[in-house]
């Protein structure tokens, strides 16, 4: 868990980052490593979200700003609950 919150706690800042540069597939691949390690960590609220934010990216959609508000509101919680 520590080195979830070490790697991972500024990674919705990164992915809103590289959405706004404009690298899709990075930030694809970037939301898509994050969800795998939260349903790992059984965080399920947050891997729902990121789910979406993943389905939407690959299928070249940008995602909604608020879910990506989610999702950073999301991950705050969890790196501080550990």
């Amino acid at each position: 868990l520590t080195r979830f919150r070490e790697r991972y706690s500024g990674a919705v800042d990164e992915l809103r980052r590289l959405l706004a540069e404009r690298r899709t597939a990075e930030a694809a691949a970037a939301c898509h490593a994050l969800k795998g390690v939260c349903g790992n960590l059984a965080a399920r609220d947050l891997h729902e979200t990121l789910a979406a934010i993943d389905l939407d990216l690959r299928a070249g959609r940008e995602p909604d700003p608020a879910i990506i508000d989610r999702a950073g509101l999301q991950l705050a919680t969890l790196v501080g609950e550990i």
